[in-house]
């Protein structure tokens, strides 16, 4: 998947409310730092 193929990926998943799909872009150790930080991919999974 291309850079430009990702962000398009993950445009649609946000907008769709799609918080599983946003997850599924990310890698197992994945550290979110909007809001409440998680420190998961199955954490940024459940929002």
């Amino acid at each position: 998947m291309t850079p430009v193929e990702l962000v398009e990926k993950w445009v649609k998943a946000f907008n769709a409310g799609d918080a599983e799909g946003l997850a599924a872009l990310c890698h197992n150790d994945a550290v979110n730092h909007q809001g409440r930080r998680s420190r998961s991919k199955a954490a940024n999974a459940s929002g």
